[in-house]
């Protein structure tokens, strides 16, 4: 409980820092040592190749093909896809 409310934390503050890799870097570090897991929606802020927080816009660009969200990095230009099914 004490890791998941620090590690939020962490990545919430890396919003607004400009350490925020290193602010991701120790929230990755206390989930792998306490094997807690990242929630689903902050994971997919950050990118895999750099530690990077990712801000729509700033440093990365988010768009829809064929039924998938493909969310590329600025920084280091690695894409992340994952499937998008659209509400009906």
């Amino acid at each position: 409980m004490i890791a998941l409310k620090r590690i939020k934390k962490l990545l919430r503050l890396a919003r607004k820092s400009p350490r925020q890799r290193r602010y991701v870097e120790l929230a990755k570090r206390i989930s792998t040592r306490t094997r807690t897991r990242i929630p689903r929606e902050l994971k997919r802020q950050i990118c895999k190749g750099c530690n990077a927080l990712l801000v729509p816009g700033k440093n990365s660009t988010v768009r829809v093909v064929k039924g998938r969200l493909v969310v590329k990095c600025e920084e280091c230009g690695r894409e992340c896809v994952t499937p998008f099914k659209p509400p009906k």
